[in-house]
């Protein structure tokens, strides 16, 4: 024993040995060389090997390598400084955990390595084969959330990756079918690039689309349409019994925020200024008949914004921040009481619900404060008069507006069995309009035709949503007729893109723990690896 680390002396004994190249045993020997390859610990000690390695001639005049050193391929390669079962221990951490993990875990189990030994452990591994699968599901993933994405491909019946591609074009995909002919079955989302390249490489193999995809698709078709209806639906007058329950709804906020003061007013007016501008601008390319696409790359906006804004009759405006729960809520009633009484002051207020058992921070009673005055209070320093718009004491009263778009399309999506009584008084309220009660008839009867996979129904559905006035519904049907096989095949044949989203989740946990370094060779090895 050497300090920490335990010296194991051995030797071969075996009297032939064979040439590497030419096979023909030999047992005369040339010299005598040591070896010192690390081993995997004992008893909580580094092992390190001294091998006693012998060198001899070999005995063919033909072979070209005149001596040769007897090579232990049971306990270590050639010229390695670990044995072999030291390589594999790093392997199995590397793959379980990556580079920089897996080394701080190794040098707790005394096999201390940096992290780069780690990768390059991992990438001089062996890649997994796998048989090309009978049905194959296909999905993207995010190198960079927003900019670069790849494709993962699982094999549906064994529920496991058995690819990664670097990105998620129609070609790449392709020429991997080609590569691995035999799929009789793709499933996919609605992706046109994944639709084109499952038609050029396997054109003999049944597409099927995911119906939760497909029901996705359908719920941004009503959200828009319920976003271009805005201005009208609001216009519509609601029963009394609709305006009591919303008004009962907002007047029960959790806590009031903080009223923003006059740069933050300023500051918000120029955004919305800001965004209004574009809006004008997208409406006025879209009506001289430029297509989405080359609006957006014009204006250097997302399509999605472009086409909310090409389709929107009215100015969308952003949502409301909702308020939020506090701990001080369960004061505001003591609160309410001591400032009817006249007690304005904050920091009072402060020591007093203190008493009472309350632990927040003073600021959180200020900025309740704040929310309640008329009139700057008494202490408030000169320097800060003029940059602080008190607005606090006109409270709002309670508000009828309905429910933003996307809050509202669950209402119209909803089994009607399942509606509470508000939903149900907004839902009268939309049916009030001829354009959304035709809109909610036909998600009704979407929604039950793929839960209960009525593929006999979906030639008569689409067509009435063909026929439907909504411009948002005409052009879902369209592109649904577009992949009509597909979709027919999703309301029929029991496989989904579910065990690919649960394949991608793992994925995102192996990226987290690379800690975002890990380029696309090392994520693939350790995907495939752990399948």
């Amino acid at each position: 024993m050497v300090g920490p680390t335990v010296i194991i002396d051995a030797r071969a004994v075996r009297p032939l040995v064979a040439c590497p190249d030419c096979q023909q045993p030999s047992s005369r020997i040339h010299s005598r060389y040591i070896r010192t390859p690390r081993d995997l610990p004992l008893s909580e000690q580094q092992v390190r090997l001294r091998l006693l390695v012998r060198r001899f001639f070999c005995s063919s005049p033909e072979c070209r390598r005149r001596t040769f050193a007897e090579r232990l391929p049971e306990l270590l390669p050639a010229h390695a400084q670990r044995t072999s079962r030291f390589t594999q221990a790093l392997q199995t951490l590397g793959f379980a955990l990556g580079g920089r993990p897996a080394a701080r875990t190794a040098s707790k189990l005394r096999l201390p390595v940096s992290r780069m030994t780690c990768v390059r452990v991992l990438r001089a591994s062996a890649q997994p084969a796998f048989p090309t699968p009978d049905v194959l599901g296909v999905d993207d993933f995010a190198f960079r959330k927003g900019h670069v994405y790849g494709t993962i491909l699982v094999d549906l019946p064994q529920r496991r990756p058995i690819d990664l591609l670097p990105d998620r074009t129609a070609e790449t995909f392709a020429s991997w079918l080609r590569e691995h002919p035999g799929i009789s079955t793709i499933v996919r989302d609605r992706s046109t690039e994944y639709a084109r390249g499952a038609s050029e490489g396997a054109p003999q193999a049944q597409q099927v689309v995911d119906r939760w995809h497909l029901v996705v698709n359908f719920r941004e078709a009503l959200e828009r349409l319920l976003t271009r209806r805005h201005a009208h639906r609001c216009a519509l007058p609601p029963s009394q019994e609709l305006k009591d329950q919303l008004a009962q709804r907002q007047q029960q906020p959790p806590r009031p925020l903080r009223q923003p003061s006059a740069k933050e007013a300023t500051r918000r007016q120029a955004r919305r200024a800001q965004r209004y501008a574009r809006y004008e601008q997208v409406r006025a390319l879209h009506d001289i008949g430029l297509p989405l696409t080359q609006i957006a790359k014009r204006l250097r906006i997302s399509w999605t914004t472009a086409r909310n804004f090409a389709y929107a009759d009215t100015f969308p405006e952003r949502a409301a921040t909702k308020p939020r729960a506090s701990q001080i809520d369960r004061f505001a009633a003591y609160l309410e009481q001591r400032w009817a009484e006249g007690c304005t002051n904050a920091s009072q207020l402060w020591r007093e619900v203190q008493e009472r058992g309350y632990t927040g921070t003073r600021k959180q009673v200020a900025r309740w404060a704040e929310h309640q005055r008329t009139q700057l209070a008494p202490t408030t320093p000169t320097k800060d008069r003029t940059h602080i718009g008190v607005t606090g004491g006109d409270k709002m009263s309670a508000s009828t507006r309905l429910p933003r778009p996307r809050a509202l399309v669950w209402v119209v999506l909803r089994e009607v069995e399942q509606v509470e009584a508000t939903e149900k008084l907004l839902l009268e309220h939309l049916r009030c309009d001829g354009m959304m009660a035709n809109a909610h008839d036909l998600a009704q009867s979407f929604q039950a035709m793929v839960r209960q996979r009525q593929a006999d129904q979906f030639d008569s559905w689409l067509q009435g949503c063909s026929d439907a006035e909504a411009v948002e519904l005409k052009n879902f049907a369209a592109s649904l007729r577009r992949e009509e096989s597909a979709i027919q095949a999703a309301l029929t044949e029991v496989w989904s893109t579910g065990p690919v989203e649960g394949q991608i989740t793992r994925l995102k946990s192996m990226k987290r723990q690379m800690y975002g370094r890990a380029n696309f060779d090392l994520l693939r090895r350790r995907v495939l690896q752990a399948a």
